[in-house]
C-alpha cells in the first residue's frame, strides 16, 4: 500500500496584519509581476494610520508577492506589519528584517536603506502596540531619517515595500511513523522524481512495532513523501504517521484523514478508501504516543471494514 504525503499546500492562507503613516495602499500579484488592488479587503480604515487593518489572504503560492504603499502627509512616514504563513510570522523589525522578506522597493526620499526608532519611542507611537509583543516582534521601519530622527520625512512622502512569499527559505519537517509490517520512504523535491531516503529513519525497519522518524532539511513547498508499506505475513497492514511541520502536526486518522494530507496513491487490494482499526492496536510505548496530543494519529489501511483488520493478503 503506498500513500503520498504531502504536508506542504500548492496554495496555502496567509493573514495580514499591519498599518502605514498615513494611508496604506494593498496590491497583490500571484505571478509576482501584475498586481491588483486589493485594500478593499482588509478591515480597518486605509486612511487612519493609528488603526491596524487586518486580512486573511487565500491561495498564496510561491509565485505571489505583495507590494504595500505608504504615503505620508509629513512627518515620520513608515510600516509596520507581520504576515502570518504557515504558522510562522514574518514581521517589519526596522533594519533587521525578519528573513529579509518586506523589502523596500522605492521611497521619495531616495533612500534605499530603512531605520528605526528607539524601542521606547516607539513602543508609543500609534496605537498599534500588540503587533511590538509576542509572537510578532514587529518594529516600525522607514526611509527617512537615522536612528530615532522620525520627523526627516518631507510631505508628501511615499515608501513602496513588497514581501515575496516566494523568498521564505526553505523548512525543516520531522517525520514519525511505522508500517505493518515493512516500510520504504521515498522523497520528491520537485513532486515528480522520487528518491529512496529509508536509510535516514531511525529506529528498527525490520520492526512494525517501532516507531521510525527522521528530520527532513530544506522542505519546499513541491516536496512530496510516498510511504509504501508492505505487509509480508498477512493481517492488518497499514501505516500510522505524523508529520510535524511550521508548528503544527499532520497525522494519518484512519479514513478522516488530516486535511487530506496523507491520501493514498495505490494499493494492491484495489481498495481506494481507508478504514481504521481498534485504537489500541499495536499499543506500545513507541505507538501509543502517537494516539494522544499533540499528533492524534491513528492506524489507516485498505483492507477490512471497520474493526475487521484481519482481512489484508500477505504481500
Amino acid at each position: 500500500t503506498i500513500w503520498l504525503a504531502d504536508v506542504v499546500e500548492s496554495q496555502a492562507t496567509a493573514h495580514f496584519r499591519g498599518t502605514c503613516v498615513d494611508f496604506m495602499t494593498l496590491q497583490r500579484a500571484d505571478d509576482g509581476v501584475n498586481y491588483v488592488n486589493i485594500t478593499s479587503s482588509l478591515s480597518g480604515n486605509p486612511d487612519k494610520w493609528s488603526e491596524l487593518k487586518s486580512g486573511v489572504l487565500s491561495g498564496i503560492t510561491s509565485s505571489t508577492k505583495l507590494r504595500i504603499t505608504c504615503v505620508d502627509g509629513g512627518g515620520s512616514g513608515g510600516l509596520i506589519a507581520t504576515i502570518k504563513y504557515r504558522n510562522i510570522h514574518y514581521s517589519t523589525n526596522g533594519a533587521q528584517q525578519n528573513y529579509g522578506l518586506f523589502t523596500l522597493e522605492g521611497a521619495s526620499s531616495g533612500l534605499t536603506i530603512t531605520a528605526s526608532p528607539p524601542e521606547g519611542i516607539q513602543d508609543n507611537w500609534g496605537a498599534v502596540w500588540p503587533l511590538y509583543d509576542v509572537p510578532y516582534h514587529a518594529r516600525w521601519t522607514w526611509a527617512c531619517g537615522v536612528g530615532n530622527n522620525y520627523t526627516a520625512c518631507p510631505a508628501p512622502h511615499t515608501e513602496v515595500y513588497v514581501f515575496d512569499f516566494g523568498s521564505i527559505p526553505p523548512r525543516t519537517a520531522h517525520f514519525q511513523g511505522t508500517c505493518d509490517d515493512q516500510m520504504r520512504l521515498e522523497r520528491a523535491d520537485d513532486g515528480v522524481h522520487y528518491v529512496n531516503i529509508t536509510d535516514s529513519l531511525s529506529g528498527d525497519l525490520g520492526n512494525w512495532a517501532q516507531i521510525k522518524s527522521a528530520v527532513f532539511g530544506q522542505v519546499r513547498s513541491t516536496t512530496k513523501l510516498r510511504i509504501t508499506c508492505v505487509d509480508v505475513d498477512g493481517g492488518a497492514g497499514g501505516l500510522i504517521a505524523t508529520i510535524q511541520y511550521g508548528g503544527a502536526h499532520f497525522s494519518t486518522n484512519g479514513a478522516q484523514q488530516n486535511n487530506g494530507y496523507f491520501a493514498l496513491e495505490s494499493s494492491t487490494s484495489g481498495r481506494n478508501s481507508t478504514v481504521t482499526p481498534f485504537h489500541s492496536w499495536g499499543d506500545v510505548a513507541s505507538i501509543a504516543g502517537l494516539y494522544a496530543e499533540p499528533y492524534n494519529a491513528n492506524w489507516t489501511w485498505t483492507c477490512g471494514v471497520g474493526g475487521d483488520f484481519k482481512a489484508c493478503p500477505a504481500t
